[in-house]
């Protein structure tokens, strides 16, 4: 009966597209002592917000020490609370994280209420120097923060208010993507066209005028639709996937080639591959190929490199994740690998000193494996396998979220509730981080597994009381010692 259960169990999560961190969900999943767990994820304070300590780079801080108490996943709160929550820290001087004081030292948990949108429906945030985007999954974008020099691309903006942001001059297509540098922001329509306003004091926005108050078009020599777009403090990439055509606006190369309007990149014309991905860091570019390799061009570290170069390295690579002057590979067995400055710290568990041009392999000093990764402007957050939260870097103004008196941290976990580090690492709760290359703060989307919560309440509705939402028998057999389960929505 226990091995029939523990079956419908791990066939319940893959049937739900639900993937735990670890491999192996079969051996690490019990059936007597997860369930309630799994029902019941109280994410508590451990330390009271009005007497908060000093805090070093070795000392773990807690996530939820300016938690409300409507903030928490209840024991017996049946899922009252069983909703998306967002999680801040950082600069906040123009009200950027929403809400709070200028410089927030300490994960903020933010919920809907507070928001104009669904937290369930986020699907990115792109942040810059003092203001940040939100972007749902209906194509919708909601922005906040400063618009001194139209980076938001609204007249009016009311201090501290999100507000939604519409294109008025496009007539079709939704907002696919988005993103933010220092002090501008560009966005990706449905329909292949690219939106800028903002900052354009390195001809960042590809339209020859010093700054814009408002969303423009930006206008390619071919008629491509954009596929992939990045930016950051000086340059932006956009890429069209369909035509293998790739653009570059304002400072790109480490000689400080200044872009005035798109230029095409002709460097991966007569590859026998495409681009996956485009990553702009504060000075360099990396281009993720469909061959699974990656290309760096630009200044990292103290070299320039003045055209793309291909990083060496011994397996396929999947993914980039770029920071101000570092960034990460990860490969398709799930290594991840550093390179960039690391005079801050922000490279995690390698032994460069100051920095490295090589990529050097991120070894934890535990069990423990890199599962995703965000990286910031001097600052790194990423989770692992076992379900913990790791921030590292520069954290002068609260980035890291490791307390008022940290300067620079060493790679430290967040203080997590058990339950929580539990849910993370079956899957059952996902994290989602959001660093900006451009912005020193940062963003996480703690996300409950509605599908498995409602499982359990049908499989084991008469220990859990959930007689509301389903009508369960289980029906033994002691002849042959199997069951079966019957189960009426």
């Amino acid at each position: 009966m226990q091995l029939l259960l523990h079956q419908i169990i791990i066939n319940e999560f893959k049937s739900n597209g639900v993937v735990a961190a670890n491999d192996n969900l079969s051996s690490s999943l019990s059936i007597s002592s997860p369930i309630v767990m799994e029902r019941n994820s109280p994410l508590s304070a451990s330390s009271s917000p009005s007497s908060p300590t000093a805090t070093t780079s070795t000392t773990q801080s807690s996530v939820f020490d300016v938690l409300p108490s409507d903030c928490q996943w209840n024991m017996n709160s049946q899922y009252k609370h069983d909703r998306t929550m967002m999680f801040v820290t950082g600069k906040n001087d123009y009200l950027q994280l929403v809400a709070g004081e200028k410089v927030i030292y300490d994960f903020t948990c933010h919920l809907d209420q507070q928001l104009k949108f669904s937290l369930d429906d986020v699907i990115h945030i792109a942040n810059g120097d003092n203001h940040s985007i939100f972007l749902t999954s209906d194509g919708k974008a909601f922005g906040i923060g400063s618009n001194t020099q139209g980076q938001l691309g609204e007249f009016n903006v009311e201090f501290g208010v999100l507000f939604e942001i519409k294109i008025k001059q496009s007539k079709r297509g939704r907002i696919t993507k988005v993103a933010c540098g220092s002090f501008h922001s560009i966005i990706l329509n449905s329909d292949g066209s690219i939106w800028v306003t903002g900052d354009n004091s390195f001809h960042q926005l590809g339209i020859e005028v010093d700054h814009l108050k408002c969303f423009t078009k930006v206008e390619f020599q071919q008629d491509s639709p954009i596929s992939h777009i990045s930016t950051s403090y000086s340059h932006t990439l956009c890429y069209s996937e369909r035509d293998n055509i790739l653009y570059s606006m304002g400072t790109t190369f480490g000689d400080d080639t200044e872009y005035f309007t798109p230029h095409r990149l002709t460097f991966f014309d007569d590859k026998d591959f495409k681009l996956t991905s485009v990553n702009a860091g504060y000075r360099y570019s990396a281009f993720l190929t469909s061959n699974h390799t990656v290309y760096i061009m630009g200044k990292i570290e103290k070299y320039n490199v003045f055209e793309p170069t291909q990083l060496n390295l011994f397996e396929p690579l999947v993914q980039v994740f770029s920071g101000g002057k570092h960034l990460f590979l990860k490969t398709i067995s799930n290594q991840f690998y550093g390179l960039g400055m690391n005079d801050d710290k922000q490279l995690p568990f390698s032994k460069v000193i100051t920095g490295t041009i090589e990529p050097q392999l991120l070894q934890l000093p535990t069990h423990e494996q890199v599962s995703d990764m965000a990286a910031g402007s001097y600052h790194t957050a990423l989770t692992t396998s076992s379900g913990n939260i790791y921030v590292c870097g520069w954290s002068e103004l609260g980035q890291t979220g490791l307390g008022k008196n940290t300067i620079t941290a060493d790679c430290t976990p967040l203080s997590l509730d058990p339950s929580v580090v539990l849910d993370i690492s079956r899957g059952t709760t996902s994290v989602k981080l959001f660093l900006s290359s451009s912005a020193d703060n940062s963003f996480i989307l703690l996300k409950r597994a509605h599908n498995i919560g409602r499982f359990y309440c049908r499989l084991f509705h008469s220990v859990l009381s959930c007689n509301s939402l389903c009508d369960v028998k289980i029906i033994s057999h002691p002849a042959d010692h199997t069951a079966t389960t019957e189960a009426k929505k």
